[in-house]
């Protein structure tokens, strides 16, 4: 309940506790939705069975989607981010004797 006789700067932050058990609910509800589709179920058959929207149905998929591509993009940045590490050390070796004052003939 938003309190009005106080100034914002005096007013005290909302709970998150609902907002997260809601959020929580949102995340398993997705994942099952995920997993009527997967299994051969069509969007609005689903979306009939939970009582909501086709179009929440379709982005949950797309979320789902995006959320894949960021992972495979981080798996790839890793691997590149491994292999530049190692050719860092390469480099610093190689500097290293490069710096060495070479054996003076005398």
């Amino acid at each position: 309940m938003l309190n009005l006789e106080r100034p914002c700067s005096q007013r005290k932050p909302p709970k998150h506790g609902a907002s997260t058990m809601l959020i929580s609910k949102l995340n398993r509800a997705a994942g099952a939705v995920l997993k009527m589709l997967d299994s051969g179920q069509t969007a609005a058959y689903v979306a009939n069975a939970l009582g909501v929207s086709e179009n929440l149905i379709y982005r949950w998929k797309s979320v789902n989607q995006m959320g894949k591509k960021v992972v495979a993009g981080q798996s790839e940045l890793t691997t590149e981010n491994q292999q530049l590490k190692e050719r860092v050390r390469q480099l610093e070796t190689e500097r290293k004797i490069l710096k060495k004052p070479a054996g003076r003939p005398r």
